[in-house]
């Protein structure tokens, strides 16, 4: 049986990584930790990784409860890196690699803010325990900084981040 088979170029040909430790290789690196709702752990993970030895792991073990609820999340966490410096008016590709348990019942958000500009977003609910790839193209920040956000919201588990990058297009 023979079909055509379409090939994509995910990642910008030249264009250096702006994201600092995106493989997560450095457990002293630039990604900042933040746990807004439930009980969360944040590793350097070597047991799963989709390149080179260590991801970045969130894990989420117990729930906020709210009665009545303050904010819609019952849990939420993030490895962060803010204020990545880029040039206004270019053309960015953000890329990251994505992996929950098998059962995982929450949901991931990748968020990519560039200043003063429109928020470029992923959602992901469970990827059954695959390493999943996230790409978000076209986006061209005002100023000449761009935040990022690797999110686990409303579902205790674990999640996996890798290969996180910030190309020029």
């Amino acid at each position: 049986i023979w079909r055509p088979v379409r090939c994509l170029q995910t990642q910008a040909s030249g264009s250096r990584n702006l994201i600092v430790n995106g493989d997560f290789e450095s457990p002293d690196s630039a990604w900042g930790k933040s746990a807004m709702n439930g009980t969360h752990e944040f590793h350097y993970d070597d047991a799963q990784a989709h390149g080179g030895h260590y991801s970045g792991l969130l894990e989420c073990t117990a729930l906020t409860q709210q009665d009545p609820p303050e904010n819609p999340y019952t849990s939420w966490s993030r490895w962060y890196q803010p204020t990545i410096p880029v040039e206004a008016g270019k053309t960015y590709r953000f890329r990251a690699w994505v992996r929950t348990e098998k059962d995982f019942p929450g949901q991931v958000t990748l968020w990519v803010i560039p200043a003063e500009t429109k928020v470029a977003e992923a959602r992901l609910s469970s990827t059954e325990g695959l390493w999943r790839e996230v790409v978000l193209d076209g986006i061209t920040p005002n100023s000449e900084r761009i935040d990022v956000y690797l999110n686990l919201m409303n579902g205790v588990g674990k999640v996996w981040f890798d290969d996180v990058e910030l190309n020029e297009m």
